[in-house]
């Protein structure tokens, strides 16, 4: 009488034969969101790859030098058409103190957070802290090139 009960056949079918209730399309939908939303997408190594654009930041560093690019009394410059996608809103913040040539492209302002890309002329660290805050940390990436990431950001 419990071999009837307990036959196996209906293991079988339960396998081959579950109706689908359930969608996973709106778990994994999910899933994404909640990652894109409280996922810290901070990788330094990350941001670097994906957004560094070298020939053409290294053209527009030229181009200010040949006076194609003006920056206004506050150091900001506005790029080309086919260069805005270097920086995030657009303009670059040019400094030629001292007759060095200091370029940066502010490519992120996220979480209160200011990243992005500086040319330096002399190779050297630059130092923002009066420019656009305080907090930063540097990364060389090439010569004359670093990356910045940091915090308080007090842009023109």
């Amino acid at each position: 009488m419990l071999g009837e009960w307990f036959d196996d056949s209906w293991i079988d079918y339960r396998i081959w034969h579950w109706p689908i209730k359930f969608s996973f399309v709106p778990l994994i939908a999910f899933l994404i969101i909640l990652i894109w939303v409280c996922g810290d997408f901070s990788n330094d190594n990350m941001n670097i790859a994906l957004g560094f654009y070298f020939k053409e930041r290294t053209a527009v560093v030229d181009m200010i030098r040949k006076g194609e690019i003006l920056p206004d009394r506050n150091g900001v410059a506005e790029l080309p058409m086919q260069y805005k996608k270097l920086s995030a809103d657009g303009n670059i913040y040019v400094d030629e103190s001292a007759g060095l040539l200091t370029v940066f492209y502010l490519t992120s302002t996220k979480n209160d957070k200011v990243i992005g890309y500086i040319y330096s002329g002399d190779n050297k660290t630059p130092s923002l802290s009066t420019n656009l805050g305080v907090g930063f940390n540097f990364k060389k990436i090439k010569d004359h090139w670093f990356y910045v990431k940091g915090n308080h950001a007090k842009t023109h």
